[in-house]
């Protein structure tokens, strides 16, 4: 069953500087052999900006290519897999990043406790507020600055600095895409910090999605996820019901695990180098220990 919202402009911003994976703080500490290419080691970006300098960056750039003004906003998900550094009173950073977007009557709305699938869960948030009629046009921006004192390497990835955004509204844009259908999937008891990601929860968002849609795992295009090890990521969307072929990896290597980003950032840059045609269909999954969020999208 499709609907009838949209998503579009979809951009982002990486951490200022642009760094090896060796360099990485914690890198070398667990008993994994040192081959990138097997593993999908490369690059990772760290931010010497704050994380909602960042955040006002991407949706910037998202707000621009949507071709949004920001009277039209009326709600925005701010979106977090990592607590904030706060300068003062947390309202008061919501306040700087509305303020710097010329968001006047925008509602804010925060998505914090869903770690990496925090982003695709707060698609799925927006496109639920769209169907309740509460709003029309919704912002939702994700964003993390890893913290300072924690290692960046930590067995499934290394963390990069990034922040992403997109809209979701009732109206379509050239170059964006229909939200055909969203899913989550849940299992408290999994998720404990040292937990592993689930390929049975993946498998229940997906036929979830796909089943909505009346689609077969091989209607789907392309699929985008979290840039971690790349043999886990193969290993947990194929058993999730994908072939290894319609798995997007190109860009874990150049930006590192961005989080909640991952797969949004993913799609942005497969459409930038042409891939997102018109009329196919895409999925994008988020994982995090004990959860999954998902959204099935299809160009328009």
């Amino acid at each position: 069953m499709q609907n009838h919202h949209f998503l579009h402009g979809i951009d982002y911003a990486l951490g200022e500087e642009d760094r090896a994976h060796d360099t990485a703080s914690g890198f070398g500490t667990f008993n994994i052999p040192n081959r990138p290419a097997l593993w999908g080691w490369g690059q990772y970006r760290q931010a010497t900006s704050s994380v909602f300098d960042l955040m006002i960056a991407a949706a910037r750039r998202s707000m621009d290519a949507a071709r949004i003004r920001p009277a039209d906003v009326d709600c925005v998900v701010f979106c977090h897999a990592t607590v904030p550094a706060y300068d003062g009173p947390p309202i008061a950073a919501v306040s700087r990043v509305l303020n710097a977007l010329g968001l006047e009557r925008a509602f804010p709305v925060s998505v914090g406790l869903n770690g990496c699938a925090a982003m695709l869960s707060g698609v799925a948030l927006a496109d639920g507020l769209l169907a309740a009629k509460r709003y029309k046009t919704v912002l939702v921006i994700a964003g993390d600055v890893h913290p300072a004192d924690a290692p960046r390497f930590l067995r499934y990835a290394i963390f990069s600095d990034a922040a992403c955004a997109c809209v979701v509204s009732s109206e379509p844009r050239d170059g964006g895409y229909a939200l055909v259908a969203t899913a989550t999937a849940a299992d408290p008891a999994t998720m404990a910090e040292d937990a592993g990601f689930s390929s049975a929860l993946a498998l229940q968002a997906n036929q979830a999605m796909l089943s909505a849609a009346g689609l077969a795992p091989s209607d789907v295009a392309r699929i985008f996820c979290n840039n971690i090890f790349l043999p886990i990521t193969t290993m947990k969307e194929t058993e999730g019901g994908f072939e290894a072929g319609q798995i997007y990896t190109d860009n874990v290597k150049r930006i590192g695990h961005c989080y909640s980003a991952d797969a949004l950032i993913g799609l942005a840059d497969f459409a930038r180098a042409g891939g997102a045609q018109r009329g196919a269909y895409f999925l994008a999954g988020a994982d995090s220990p004990g959860l999954r969020a998902g959204v099935l999208l299809k160009a328009v």
